[in-house]
């Protein structure tokens, strides 16, 4: 049996981890501290010890950040990414470029499949910022007969995905802006229009509309569980994300928020 939680999600930082028995893996470790990731672990049941490798989305230093580099320096466990994602981490800092002198850098590759000790990772491309963001990957984990599906940080819905995350039996998407918010906040309109694009932000109705593909009738099975993340702080509220996807997910399934600075509640998977 997986267990998943959230520790922090959103532009401040984002952490999450997902384990199997007392081995687990952590989902992105970006601003924040080492020490209190260890603290929010311990707290949900997954000593850091136990850590068996830090999957990075991408190289914005709110997903792969300090903590990422003493987490993975300090037990011993690898940073999982795409290389372009370590390449732009290390334009940002120089600070990440002994990692793969170390041997704490395993890339991955786009669209395909690794393994890594107890875990199957399937990853798949999305589409999020510019050079600066490497190579942005979302990511399906298996193990103990189970399947958890996470993507935040993509501008747009990849055709493909709606599958993905169809043969999950829990899904973390992001559900970042409303549409009326952001277009009244009055943020420079380069801005808007980047967080809008297809390279930036999925809104809530981009999410509502994945899921309901991935819930559309005539599929042999769907997911248990739907959370929702990377909320923005200045344009989306939890009432409208839940509003907006619940009009397309079964009402017998789940869905939650994501909270930016609070651990969530351990879900059994």
């Amino acid at each position: 049996m997986l267990r998943f939680v959230v520790l922090s999600s959103g532009s401040s930082g984002n952490v999450s981890a997902v384990w199997n028995g007392e081995t687990g893996l952590l989902i992105d470790a970006g601003t924040g501290s080492s020490r209190g990731i260890e603290t929010a672990l311990r707290a949900a049941g997954l000593r850091p010890e136990g850590i068996a490798g830090i999957l990075i989305t991408h190289a914005h230093s709110d997903h792969f950040g300090r903590p990422a580099r003493v987490l993975a320096k300090k037990y011993r466990v690898p940073i999982l990414t795409h290389r372009e994602t370590w390449q732009a981490a290390c334009r940002r800092c120089r600070d990440f470029l002994d990692l793969e002198e170390r041997g704490l850098l395993l890339p991955l590759r786009e669209d395909a499949d690794h393994l890594h000790g107890d875990f199957q990772i399937r990853t798949h491309a999305v589409p999020h910022g510019g050079a600066e963001a490497g190579r942005p990957l979302g990511f399906t984990i298996r193990a103990g007969g189970r399947e958890v599906f996470y993507s935040t940080d993509l501008g747009m819905v990849p055709a493909h995905l709606p599958d993905a995350m169809r043969t999950a039996d829990f899904i973390l998407l992001e559900s970042n802006y409303d549409d009326g918010m952001e277009a009244e906040s009055g943020r420079p309109e380069h801005l808007i229009r980047w967080v809008t694009g297809p390279t930036g932000h999925l809104s809530n109705e981009q999410a509502s509309a994945a899921l309901g593909q991935v819930f559309a009738p005539g599929h042999a099975k769907y997911p248990r569980r739907v959370v929702l993340g990377h909320l923005s702080e200045d344009c989306n509220t939890p009432e409208l994300a839940l509003a907006e996807v619940k009009r397309r997910v079964p009402r017998d399934v789940p869905v939650h928020v994501a909270a930016r600075y609070e651990a969530s509640a351990v879900w059994e998977v």
